[in-house]
């Protein structure tokens, strides 16, 4: 199924020095049809911010890297927004990526102090655009919790990944193994929610309680956007993959 984008009318015109913030979904598998739609219907190409883990791991780093992806660290940012680019963030990180068994599907993971992201948009007057994404989450689903450690060394095989590389790597972290659920296959829905300015902010980027409220504003807008989204499908005759429209219907409407 081609991915549906909602809200392309909130775009900011012209579309310049944006910072997109989203929800990860579970392992990030929906991040690239995001990148690829947005560009194909907008023009927008945006640079990933990527959560330090992934670069840290061998082969995978590699693949972020020629995918245009950054390690995201603050330095690096500083030097993508000197230049203009537009970027895309996902203040939830790894541990939001990697929902485990125990945790509820779409649920925003961003600790209090995840004011990263609002910080430098207010230094390079970005403007902050929340950007939804709903649907794997539902077609993959996690089954088996297995310690980080066993994964990124093979059983001990490898050695392990130095100490302070990313917080997805402490001690007793766990990664989700996935299944597809087959007959879940479904299409991906992205929204672009409101943007929100940080003009009047010039100069307050080290001011907690302006992070905080930008943090929260737009939070709330990707909260309130996965359950716009989440309506919508409902009524979606194309959704799943391998059912027909009536029995899609029924089914989501039991969902």
């Amino acid at each position: 199924c081609q991915p549906v984008f909602l809200g392309l009318e909130h775009l900011p015109s012209p579309a310049r020095r944006c910072l997109f913030v989203g929800n990860h979904n579970i392992w990030a598998l929906d991040s690239p049809l995001l990148l690829h739609g947005l560009r194909a219907r907008t023009g927008i190409w945006l640079r990933p911010l990527g959560e330090h883990a992934w670069f840290a791991v061998p082969i995978v780093g590699e693949i972020m890297r020629s995918s245009g992806a950054v390690d995201g660290t603050r330095r690096n940012c500083d030097l993508l927004m000197q230049k203009g680019e537009n970027l895309l963030v996902y203040p939830g990180g790894a541990r939001e990526s990697w929902k485990r068994t125990t945790d509820e599907k779409y649920d925003i993971m961003w600790a209090d102090h995840h004011l990263g992201f609002a910080a430098m948009a207010v230094r390079h007057g970005y403007t902050i655009v929340p950007v939804v994404s709903v649907g794997t989450e539902d077609v993959f689903e996690p089954v088996y919790d297995a310690p980080i450690d066993s994964i990124m060394t093979l059983g001990g095989l490898l050695p392990r990944s130095p100490s302070g590389t990313s917080k997805a790597f402490d001690k007793g972290a766990r990664v989700p193994l996935v299944i597809p659920r087959i007959r879940q296959a479904q299409r991906i829905y992205f929204k672009i929610m409101l943007a929100i300015s940080t003009a009047s902010f010039a100069g307050e980027d080290s001011d907690k309680s302006v992070l905080e409220n930008l943090r929260d504003q737009t939070k709330m807008a990707l909260l309130k956007g996965i359950q716009e989204v989440m309506k919508h499908r409902e009524s979606d005759a194309k959704r799943f993959t391998f059912r027909k429209a009536g029995a899609a219907a029924a089914t989501s409407s039991r969902l």
